[in-house]
């Protein structure tokens, strides 16, 4: 019984290997063992058939050449030069966009375009200028009805904001009004008023937390419009007049 155990464990040895070596030799073979291999040195048999050879009919070939449905001539035609750009144009549009991250500028590009739209229609509902902001105009340019003096005790701030409201010059309106403000301050004890300080020194000087918020804000509006050279429309500025005085009533 044991010499039958060592006979089945060396006839599994046996096919083992014998396995592994037809593996190694790349595997088993589709073709069968008495597959015979074509015959290739033979002559290879030729088409020996008649061809009627076709003619082509001159007089149709004729007849077509005098359609004009069938003449492709090319006819050199004179360009404008708005033509031209055009044409160039489209060609580098063209060539940029086959370029390798073309999707990426022109993504860009479309973010730029709709930041500027946004500004732009922004600006409009303020009713500002947009072409100020890149004018360097003096900020007194467009200001005929200017300011006679920087003592703003000698101005007659009702009768100059009267002509300036008059004449559609609203810019110099709202400076007049903050001079105005900044007299009312000045005669309130509130402030002390001196030509060569800056507008936040009046701001600082203010002790009342409420007092200094509003007249912080009226100063930022008046020197974005006057100092930033922004033209406002009637309606802007009738929103600030109501601001203005809304503070003046408050000092009361």
């Amino acid at each position: 019984m044991r010499n039958f155990r060592y006979i089945f464990w060396f006839f599994h040895c046996i096919c083992g290997l014998t396995s592994l070596t037809s593996y190694a030799d790349g595997g088993p073979k589709d073709r069968p063992i008495n597959a015979v291999a074509p015959d290739t040195t033979q002559n290879p048999s030729f088409d020996s058939s008649a061809v009627n050879v076709r003619q082509f009919d001159q007089a149709s070939l004729d007849s077509y050449k005098e359609r004009t449905d069938f003449q492709y001539n090319e006819q050199q035609v004179d360009l404008s030069w708005w033509q031209r750009f055009k044409q160039w144009l489209r060609y580098k549009i063209a060539e940029l966009m086959s370029r390798e991250g073309s999707y990426a500028l022109l993504k860009n590009i479309g973010i730029i375009a709709g930041v500027g739209a946004l500004l732009y229609l922004v600006m409009k509902l303020l009713g500002m200028d947009a072409a100020g902001i890149f004018s360097r105009k003096s900020h007194t340019a467009n200001t005929k009805s200017t300011v006679h003096t920087e003592n703003i005790h000698d101005i007659d701030f009702t009768a100059e904001l009267q002509k300036t409201i008059e004449t559609g010059n609203y810019r110099l309106a709202v400076r007049l009004l903050y001079l105005d403000c900044l007299k009312k301050l000045n005669d309130s004890g509130l402030i002390r008023w001196q030509p060569a300080k800056t507008n936040i020194a009046y701001v600082n000087e203010l002790d009342d937390a409420i007092l200094q918020s509003e007249f912080k804000k009226l100063t930022r509006q008046f020197e974005y419009i006057w100092y930033g050279d922004f033209s406002i429309n009637h309606q802007h500025f009738i929103q600030l007049h109501a601001a203005f005085q809304q503070f003046d009533e408050g000092l009361k």
